[in-house]
């Protein structure tokens, strides 16, 4: 399924973001795996809350979260997107070599919605 919204937002902070910084993509914004939070730092379905469109990590602690959303507009959607980046507080995936990412002392959660398909 193609997203082209989630691509060029991507594409957007990606040329944007400063030095230091790295941008991880979920496959929606090409990247090529997906970007599960988890609560804690013990990797497991229980612990998984959600899984994220884009990362900002910068000196290896997660700085900014970033959802996209295309259609579906509903406040359970939307809101529970943020709560559960709120409740979580880690980054893990196999291709983090040095182990699970925190958040950083303050990270920014970013919403971007598409307008033309709210329903």
């Amino acid at each position: 399924m193609e997203h082209p919204l989630h691509r060029a937002v991507a594409d957007i902070i990606a040329d944007s973001i400063p030095s230091g910084c790295e941008l991880l993509r979920d496959p929606a914004c090409g990247g090529s795996h997906h970007l599960p939070l988890f609560v804690g730092r013990r990797k497991a379905s229980d612990t998984r809350l959600c899984c994220v469109d884009l990362l900002i990590v910068k000196n290896g602690a997660i700085r900014a979260i970033v959802e996209i959303e295309e259609s579906g507009f509903h406040p359970t959607k939307l809101c529970g997107k943020f709560l559960q980046a709120a409740l979580t507080d880690q980054f893990i995936h196999d291709t983090q070599t040095e182990g699970p990412l925190a958040y950083g002392e303050a990270v920014l959660f970013l919403q971007v919605i598409d307008p033309k398909n709210g329903s």
